[in-house]
């Protein structure tokens, strides 16, 4: 028998890799408090979902990189290495 890891969220339970998936949130990040003791919404609240910085091209502005790297047709790695030369 697996003893997997859980967290649960409003009567659901997930997976660690589901938990991150679902709420858009890094593995990494959440294995690394969730090893900190922390579980539910604690743990939902620490973790900043992935992406969730706005940024504005051209006068557009797009929810996340990755969907202005989908709007314009862009691999995503690329997207992320030119993006980081502008910092």
């Amino acid at each position: 028998m697996v003893n997997a890891k859980t967290v649960n969220i409003q009567n659901t339970t997930y997976t660690l890799k589901g938990f991150s998936d679902t709420y858009n949130l890094s593995y990494s990040t959440v294995r690394k408090y969730y090893k900190k003791g922390y579980r539910g919404l604690n743990l939902l609240s620490k973790v900043k979902p992935l992406g969730s910085k706005q940024i504005k091209i051209n006068g557009t502005t797009y929810v996340n990189r990755k969907q202005a790297a989908e709007a314009l047709n862009v691999p995503l790695s690329t997207f992320y290495a030119k993006y980081k030369k502008t910092l």
